[in-house]
């Protein structure tokens, strides 16, 4: 029933941790390793592509999650790049835009 938002969460939530093994990122004092970083990044968008293989064919549901990973990187980048948030807000504000965009494109 919410594997849409489960899957717009995960997503989300390895772009986070790609951005966060940055060297260049400002929301934590010391980035977090790069290989935990991307290796969190590939768990979810896998895990994701197979909750959206669910409702949508192989090639789409893979296609879906790339789009939704770089339209959560710009965000990020945006968000982090040009105000000075803390982690908790970046992190609520983007869970609150992706849920309503899956609740928006969802089926």
């Amino acid at each position: 029933m919410f594997t849409m938002e489960l899957a717009f969460c995960l997503i989300w939530t390895g772009a986070l941790s790609t951005y966060l093994a940055s060297p260049s990122q400002q929301l934590l004092k010391k980035p977090i390793s790069k290989i935990l970083g991307w290796s969190l990044l590939a768990i979810f968008i896998t895990v994701s592509s197979y909750l959206l293989n669910m409702e949508f064919a192989a090639v789409t549901s893979v296609l879906f999650s790339l789009g939704v990973l770089f339209m959560s990187w710009q965000f990020i980048i945006f968000i982090a790049g040009h105000w000075k948030v803390k982690l908790s807000y970046l992190s609520c504000g983007g869970f609150i835009t992706l849920l309503s965009l899956a609740q928006l494109g969802g089926a």
